[in-house]
């Protein structure tokens, strides 16, 4: 009887280290998802970031541009 029970004792050791490892296993899976998720939305951050700065760059351009007109069209009214 005494061997037994030193026998179930030890399975159930065995079993409770075998959970243990699988949670901590499991926690080092769910860090690594949450780093890669984290990577994932900084990079979209960043190729987004740049899309507004060349959006802006390109609108200060046009302005730029648009004002040379206007500025044109107002040297030719003095003319005239």
């Amino acid at each position: 009887m005494v061997e037994a029970l030193a026998a179930k004792n030890s399975e159930i050791e065995a079993l409770v280290s075998s959970m243990d490892a699988h949670k901590k296993q499991a926690a080092i899976s769910e860090g690594n998802l949450a780093s890669t998720a984290v990577a994932r939305s900084k990079k979209r951050l960043q190729e987004y970031l740049g899309l507004v700065h060349a959006n802006m760059e390109s609108i200060m351009r046009n302005r730029e541009t648009d004002g040379d007109k206007n500025d044109a069209g107002n040297k030719e009214e003095w003319l005239l």
